[in-house]
């Protein structure tokens, strides 16, 4: 018997650019899923008005480009406001306990410090879900 399998809809919020994108192209090739990328987590949030997806990949630091975005904490704070049922994935350099257990209790599914193996502890992360 077959497993069945289901694509997942997954967004993926980072302002840099090229990490995101290379993240993007990583979950796609592992068979993770669809991928939407967006350079702020308003652009994020908007799209999630008009399609839902099943994960969201959110940078901690969603400001460090355009100093007037949002944080990804005020982004975890809407997804899990608006959209409950959305896996959020917290992708961050920050290494901090206490950073990762706040993501945690404010709604994360998941904390991943970014690093060698960060993008596939993401995809597993995602295929589990």
């Amino acid at each position: 018997m077959q497993k069945e399998t289901t694509t997942k809809k997954i967004f993926v919020a980072d302002d840099d650019e090229m990490l995101g994108t290379m993240l993007s192209d990583f979950l796609v090739e592992q068979g993770c899923g669809t991928v939407e990328l967006f350079e702020t987590g308003e652009h994020c949030l908007k799209r999630m008005k008009d399609e839902l997806p099943d994960v969201v990949v959110l940078d901690y630091y969603l400001n460090s480009s355009n100093l007037n975005a949002q944080t990804g904490m005020q982004i975890l704070d809407e997804i899990h406001k608006h959209f409950p049922s959305v896996y959020v994935i917290i992708l961050s350099s920050q290494t901090s306990y206490f950073v990762a257990t706040r993501t945690i209790s404010k709604g994360a599914t998941h904390y991943v410090i970014k690093g060698k193996d960060s993008f596939q502890e993401v995809a597993d992360v995602i295929k589990d879900l």
